[in-house]
């Protein structure tokens, strides 16, 4: 048996700093409106969150990351993943059980055991088995390469597909020895891979069989597969870390019965491949991403009072190469300006834009077709808030609202709940308020604020200023590109603040 390294435990790189800054009061004075508030139109809690700022290097790849999600369906984004929302809040009637990403990675789906599907980003609903009554409950979900479907796989191999997912195959007439666990597709998307906790293997439309454990002895029951890239071959992962590599998928680790993964605390649930598929991960019930080959550390770790039951990676992607600055010669001349901000897009000519991919929650919310400025003020439910193309006022109230400023100097205030705070071009000040908000500056010299809760809040493109509020709750503040100032807490994550 190949020998190898000890799996590499994810890192935290942001850098953890106390003392205490009250700053929130940098912002009482922009806001003086009174909350109201509107019906949900989507299951779950929409939020976004920038990636991480590129390194200017030629030919490095962007920090990876990953989502981890619990049995409750909360979502915990780790490295350069986003939070785009998370099913958390919601009362389920079957608990969570898989997740699968967007092709773009700005975006997910959650399925629970009953077969419901909930989509966040820039992932769109295509069915579910939620009202179907089912032989076996699900527990997979794979989606196709071109993010535009996806299909869910009961615990006895039956198959179901939804948006341009075809179906090839299930085994949900044939007699398993043991059940079902992962579902893989091929690249082509003209295909998929089952695969039962005894490691046998079922192939259906192009994916052809490379191998399988079943009737060997495991010292773990397998829990994940994961495919190579060319789909000549694929990995399978058992609970305790073991890695059975079939067909041209390269094994990297680790050997059986190597570390403590057996440890209940340690338990892998899920596994992913790196684009090349020279590497990959491993997510175990702990929170925490195990990287083996060129699979690049993923910081972080997701911790969760709800078991963590499946994950799914993004990888890193190649950064541009950075431009070579000019020598300085002495005496130092003046700094060179930065680069101008893009133009702003020009307004259309009526409502109807998307915010964060979702539409207004109704015409009274949507100034979009508006030169501006505009008044806006939410109600009582989850309502997606679009501003105009000028100095808007915003107020989403109460409930988890996603909302965003487009062009202007706008003024953005959350309200209670749980919200997605875009402020689009211009100087905009945005307040997050009470609630795990998630508040970007964007374009602009903005001030960004992520109020009471935990809280992400990045300024984005431009000379920013941050400011985590002053309570218990851990926020993360990410500076963005530009000259930036961070106000933090004791406690709270900051990435990146370039001053």
């Amino acid at each position: 048996m190949p020998t190898i390294g000890r799996p590499r435990r994810a890192t935290v790189r942001q850098r953890r700093l106390t003392g205490l800054v009250a700053a929130s009061t940098l912002l009482a004075s922009a806001f003086g409106m009174s909350a109201s508030i509107a019906d949900p139109d989507r299951a779950g809690r929409d939020s976004s969150a920038a990636a991480t700022a590129p390194t200017a290097a030629t030919g490095v790849l962007a920090a990876p990351g990953a989502w981890l999600v619990g049995a409750d369906g909360g979502v915990f984004a780790l490295g350069s993943a986003p939070f785009l929302g998370s099913a958390g809040g919601l009362r389920l009637n079957q608990p969570i059980v898989g997740v699968a990403p967007t092709t773009a990675g700005a975006g997910y789906w959650l399925t629970a055991a009953d077969g419901g599907v909930f989509s966040f980003g820039d992932a769109r609903f295509h069915g579910s088995t939620g009202s179907i009554k089912l032989n076996r409950p699900i527990v997979a979900m794979a989606a196709t390469p071109s993010g535009g479907g996806y299909w869910l796989t009961a615990s006895d191999g039956g198959v179901f597909a939804f948006g341009d997912a075809a179906f090839f195959g299930s085994t949900g007439a044939i007699r398993l020895n043991q059940p079902i666990v992962a579902m893989v597709p091929t690249p082509s998307g003209r295909g998929y891979w089952l695969a039962a906790s005894d490691g046998g293997v079922f192939g259906f439309g192009d994916a052809s069989f490379k191998g399988s454990t079943a009737g060997a002895a495991l010292p773990a029951p397998v829990v994940g597969m994961a495919a190579s890239p060319t789909g000549q071959g694929y990995w399978l992962t058992g609970a305790d870390g073991s890695t059975y590599a079939f067909g041209d998928a390269a094994f990297k680790g680790p050997t059986s019965g190597a570390g403590d993964l057996s440890a209940a605390t340690r338990r892998v649930v899920a596994v992913a491949a790196t684009p090349t598929g020279q590497g990959y991960w491993q997510f175990t019930a702990a929170g925490y991403a195990l990287a083996f080959g060129d699979a690049g550390d993923i910081p972080g770790a997701a911790g969760s009072s709800n078991p963590l039951v499946a994950a799914a990676a993004v990888p890193g992607r190649p950064l541009p190469p950075a431009p070579i600055a000019p020598t300085v010669v002495d005496p130092p001349g003046p700094l060179a300006p930065p680069p101008p901000l893009p133009p702003p897009p020009p307004p259309p000519g009526g409502p109807g834009a998307l915010c964060n991919g979702r539409l207004a929650t109704s015409l009274t919310l949507d100034a979009s077709g508006s030169a501006g400025p505009a008044v806006l003020v939410g109600t009582k439910g989850d309502d997606v808030i679009i501003g105009s193309y000028g100095k808007d006022i915003i107020d989403g109230g109460g409930g988890n609202d996603v909302i965003c400023g487009l062009d202007g100097d706008d003024v953005l205030q959350g309200g209670d709940g749980d919200d997605v705070i875009k402020g689009g071009f211009g100087n905009d000040t945005i307040d997050g308020e009470a609630g795990d908000d998630s508040v970007l500056g964007e374009l602009g010299n903005d001030r960004v604020s992520g109020g009471d809760g935990h809280d992400f809040q990045s300024g984005g493109f431009g000379d920013d200023i941050v400011i985590a509020s002053d309570d218990k709750e851990v926020d993360k503040l990410d500076g963005g590109d530009g000259l930036d100032d961070c106000f933090i807490s004791a406690g709270d994550e900051l990435w990146f603040c370039e001053y």
